[in-house]
């Protein structure tokens, strides 16, 4: 874990470092453009569209990857840890290690991307751990035969199988894009 840290941290600061210098460091000016546009509500309806059509598809793959092949295979196991990690905790570190190389080398881009990038993480950990709560969405592996397994404020309960919906990666993948962009 400390070997993905270190890559994902390092790389982090090679891919950015030199971006963040090339910046102006004047970040304070507000902008008059509008934060949605018709164009993003297009965009958001063709991934609405998309996600409705690829519902049928949840079972399937649900079913798929429940068979004892896939889920004794090793490889499998350990990339779903790797994954998980750089899901969480993962990221937290390389925002905070960014905010910390940023301020130890006076580059304001990399630190103002790291404090931001973070406060973004945890919004939108807080924001998927309430709904996860809220929607109650069991895990295929509780009920592979019943995608549609909602049951309201299901998952506050201790353990993590009612905890399937809304996705906490897709979630701090967009709060991570949206730090960058913005």
């Amino acid at each position: 874990k400390l070997l993905t840290l270190t890559t994902g941290l390092g790389l982090a600061v090679a891919t950015i470092a030199p971006v963040a210098q090339a910046q102006p460091t004047d970040t304070t000016k507000i902008s008059t453009e509008p934060l949605f546009t018709k164009r993003d509500a297009w965009i958001a309806l063709g991934f609405a569209a998309g996600t409705v059509a690829l519902y049928p598809a949840d079972q399937y793959f649900a079913r798929k990857l429940q068979t004892p092949h896939n889920q004794e295979n090793q490889f499998l196991q350990n990339a779903a840890t790797d994954f998980r990690f750089m899901g969480t905790p993962g990221s937290i570190y390389i925002g905070l290690g960014m905010y910390l190389v940023g301020r130890v080398g006076r580059i304001d881009r990399m630190a103002d991307l790291g404090l931001h990038g973070t406060e973004a993480l945890f919004l939108a950990s807080g924001t998927v751990y309430v709904l996860k709560g809220l929607v109650g969405r069991s895990r295929p592996e509780v009920d592979v035969n019943n995608p549609r397994s909602f049951v309201f404020a299901r998952g506050f309960r201790s353990t993590d199988e009612y905890r399937s919906f809304p996705s906490g990666h897709a979630a701090m993948g967009f709060a991570a894009a949206a730090a960058v962009t913005s």
